[in-house]
């Protein structure tokens, strides 16, 4: 699957907005963070890799230039399967989105975060009482009609494997 270049901005990760969907040049992929009370930007980890970290993990920054969706494309994060929740106290299954007020990809630095689809991260008191999750998630390229392009995700989410 190839995927249009001018869907893609190579810059600095320190230059994007929170939100954004971005890979470095090992094929790592994240979303632009930044915590409450915050200045700089953070990541979140969207794949897994042997050798650079896990699901879920919230960088303090990534020291590279990076490939950033930008407009007029944007990206759309989908369940796999709307329903298939998991609803325990187990856990914390990093990368997993939870269901609170907004959605929110449950990560972990120092300590667990909540940081909304937005790329803002949100209070931890507006999850679900059940912490209720979605495990499965993928996010899409789309065009600025917010059509599809390209017959896969850019990344893939499986929060289940941990």
């Amino acid at each position: 699957m190839s995927f249009p270049l001018e869907a893609f901005k190579y810059t600095s990760a320190a230059n994007v907005a929170p939100g954004t969907i971005v890979a470095d040049e090992r094929g790592n992929w994240y979303m632009v963070a930044r915590k409450i009370g915050a200045t700089a930007n953070q990541a979140v980890r969207l794949n897994r890799n042997d050798n650079d970290g896990a699901l879920g993990d919230l960088l303090s920054t990534i020291d590279e230039r990076v490939f950033a969706v930008s407009a007029p494309y944007t990206t759309s994060i989908r369940a796999e399967d709307l329903f298939d929740l998991r609803r325990t106290q187990d856990g914390p299954y990093p990368g997993a989105v939870m269901l609170a007020e907004p959605l929110a990809i449950f990560t972990f630095d120092n300590e667990r975060h909540l940081i909304g689809l937005d790329g803002h991260e949100i209070d931890e008191n507006t999850v679900h009482t059940r912490r209720a999750r979605i495990m499965k998630w993928s996010v899409w390229l789309v065009d600025q009609h917010g059509r599809q392009v390209g017959d896969r995700p850019l990344v893939e989410v499986d929060a289940t494997a941990q």
